[in-house]
């Protein structure tokens, strides 16, 4: 049974930092191939679950695939007005 236990580790202020600065890198890089939300959030759901992490609440996520959204399109909008 104790090989089978598994750990919550509580993160530092900076490691929580650090971990929602890698889960809104994964979202911008997931909102390049795709700016549908539920594809983003379940893409950002997969990733926490990989790194072992727990899932911030709902506001958190909703937020951060507005963010993710948001910033791609201003990012097309200024690609494709470039000459």
């Amino acid at each position: 049974m104790a090989a089978n236990s598994r750990r919550l580790s509580i993160l530092t202020a900076s490691e929580v930092d650090a971990a929602r600065a890698d889960l809104e890198r994964k979202a911008q890089r997931v909102a390049m191939l795709s700016t549908q939300p539920v594809y983003i959030l379940r893409e950002a759901l997969k990733f926490l679950e990989q790194q072992r992490l727990v899932a911030p609440g709902y506001t958190f996520l909703q937020d951060l695939v507005g963010r993710v959204v948001s910033g791609e399109g201003r990012r097309l909008r200024s690609c494709s007005s470039k000459p």
